[in-house]
């Protein structure tokens, strides 16, 4: 049987009429012409069509089936890649979930352009994931660690973002990766990348667990200056309950007796509920994506892809002075931000300053504090120390999304030494900080490095 090809032209073409490809008709699953440019990258390696070496794996398993086993769940975001995200009765589970083996590769099809893909390893103990999630495995011999590598490198991001589908929100099916051209160096030359990047990438690790260490130091040193000990998890109540009356700020029973592994009995300062300790409690919301006129303009739009650090300077989106007029609110300098939707409140409870005048969407609170209570910098390092109190007394797990309860949230006990001593405390922590922040700095340097050399070593035209 003759096969059948198409002609497409890149945008050079279009000039001088010497830029011609032959697209077979196999892979023509779509008649996007811009689709058809993913081939236009250059190496001195063989450029092969991804879809020859990768193979979709949609095996699918119906954990409600086995309505009391434990199910380990995975999740993917783009520092980590693939982790243990949580474990679950597969009475929980409403939709069968995906079956990811040892060596398979897992994407966020909606974030796989920031990097959210990583590879099944024999550290992770859990073996499925959203089906929401695509899921593949790679062939002789292309090493999926390799590819893994190459898709987070900005040549090829750049390409994924020309080919995205959807218009609401943007994704990166299966059947578009699969028309992706990348080089494919011999196994031993992979490898060899692979260890010159590995190394690099362990400077970067061993800066990053050194700033974590120094994190959990200067924790330490705020928990211990507050009188709150942390361990074992114990009912502030097992049968009788005697409390100040001045702390208690809410008569139902649950906020008495839940059980937390914090114990406040040894503090010698005020408590309050956290909902007494903040002026503004509220969200914000996405502008509609459709509309040209509300985005890419000067004002900062956060979300929880921003929360990277203690501190927010700038974000990914930004919005324009039109979708603020109509009911987008910017909220000053200082504003201590939390995350209140994502799946990654599961194990985290992301908190940050904003640094600058910003707008937020829907996923995100902004509070304002109530000056002469507490210090903007003593209540973000209280969230942010005391994050595990927040998910152990608010959390509202969802299937594929957790959330905040905001009404268990506005009842958390904050401790409210003087505003004397807050801020001695946190001169102490904020010259820690700095330290942890030159390293992390330091670390983010050595990563780009690592990808820079890759990508010239891939994507290079000369050996």
């Amino acid at each position: 049987m003759n096969q059948k090809y198409f002609m497409a032209k890149t945008p050079a073409a279009f000039n001088n009429h010497t830029d011609i490809k032959f697209v077979a008709f196999r892979d023509l699953v779509s008649w996007r012409g811009r689709q058809l440019l993913s081939s236009d990258i250059r190496s001195t390696y063989p450029i092969v069509r991804l879809g020859d070496y990768i193979r979709e794996e949609s095996l699918r398993v119906h954990l409600s089936a086995s309505p009391e086993q434990e199910f380990g769940i995975l999740g993917i975001n783009n520092k980590e890649g693939l982790f243990d995200n949580y474990s679950d009765k597969g009475a929980n589970f409403n939709q069968p979930y995906k079956k990811v083996e040892l060596g398979w590769v897992a994407y966020n099809p909606y974030r796989l352009n920031v990097g959210s893909i990583g590879l099944k390893k024999e550290l992770h103990k859990n073996d499925y994931i959203s089906p929401a999630y695509v899921v593949f495995s790679c062939k002789e011999p292309l090493l999926a660690d390799f590819l893994i590598r190459i898709l987070r490198t900005s040549s090829i991001i750049n390409i994924l973002n020309q080919n995205t589908t959807g218009t609401v929100r943007a994704s990166i099916p299966f059947y578009i990766l699969k028309m992706l051209y990348v080089p494919l160096p011999p196994i031993d030359v992979q490898v060899q990348l692979l260890n010159t990047h590995d190394r690099r990438i362990a400077k970067a690790e061993k800066e990053e667990k050194e700033a974590t260490h120094l994190f959990n130091q200067s924790r330490q040193f705020f928990l211990n200056q507050l009188g709150i000990q942390e361990g074992c998890k114990e009912a502030i109540s097992s049968s009788h309950t005697f409390i100040q009356y001045k702390r208690l700020s809410t008569w139902a029973s649950s906020s008495i007796t839940d059980q937390t592994s914090f114990n406040f009995t040894h503090t010698k300062f005020d408590i309050q509920p956290l909902k007494r300790v903040i002026t503004t409690f509220e969200g914000g919301k996405t502008p509609a994506t459709s509309n040209s006129h509300y985005w890419n303009g000067d004002i900062p739009w956060i979300s929880p892809k921003d929360f990277k650090s203690l501190y927010i300077s700038n974000s990914e989106d930004s919005v324009s002075e039109t979708a603020v007029s109509n009911g987008l609110k910017i909220h000053p300098p200082g504003t201590v931000l939390g995350v209140f939707r994502s799946s990654i409140l599961r194990h985290s409870f992301p908190v940050a300053m904003a640094q600058i005048a910003t707008t937020i969407n829907q996923d995100v609170k902004a509070m304002k504090i109530k000056e002469g209570i507490v210090t903007n910098h003593y209540f973000l390092f209280y969230l942010c120390y005391l994050q595990n109190l927040v998910l152990e007394m608010a959390s509202r797990k969802g299937v594929t999304v957790g959330s905040i309860d905001s009404d268990k949230f506005l009842n958390i006990p904050v401790i409210l030494p003087s505003i004397p001593v807050q801020k001695e405390i946190t001169r102490q922590i904020v010259a820690q900080h700095s330290k942890i922040n030159a390293l992390n700095e330091s670390a983010e340097a050595h990563r780009s490095a690592a990808e820079r050399e890759f990508m010239q070593a891939i994507f290079n035209t000369e050996r």
